[in-house]
């Protein structure tokens, strides 16, 4: 099989896909808290959007993360190795997903958005 099995590729396409997705859902809370409900403290606003996707992150999370744990119980060697690491990287995921993410929403939000904004404005 070489040194990177499809297996292997198949760990790193569904992390990819659950942390986008998950930015998605983060995101689009972020953006929705301020155009329907008119929440304009950015402490408050990321308050509401942690509460509100909290479950919707967790879940799918968790299921992704039991699945490959039921491959533990696998006969093969290899299959156990790679579910062991990939539903540890789905929790890793999910660890940093919560650390890194809303930070960097309220940056670009505060710095960046008014910016490009303004780029983009002035390009006519």
């Amino acid at each position: 099989m070489g040194l990177v099995s499809p297996y292997w590729l198949l760990v790193a396409f569904t992390i990819f896909a659950n942390f986008s997705n998950n930015v998605f859902v983060l995101n689009n809370s972020w953006l929705k808290s301020i155009e329907y409900y008119h929440i304009c403290d950015n402490r408050a606003r990321m308050k509401y959007t942690l509460k509100r996707t909290f479950k919707t992150i967790t879940a799918p999370t968790i299921a992704i993360a039991a699945c490959f744990l039921s491959n533990l119980y696998s006969p093969f060697l290899p299959i156990r190795s790679i579910a062991l690491f990939h539903s540890i990287m789905i929790v890793v995921n999910y660890v940093l997903l919560f650390v890194m993410i809303p930070p960097m929403i309220i940056f670009v939000d505060e710095k960046l958005r008014p910016a490009l904004s303004y780029v983009w404005n002035n390009i006519h």
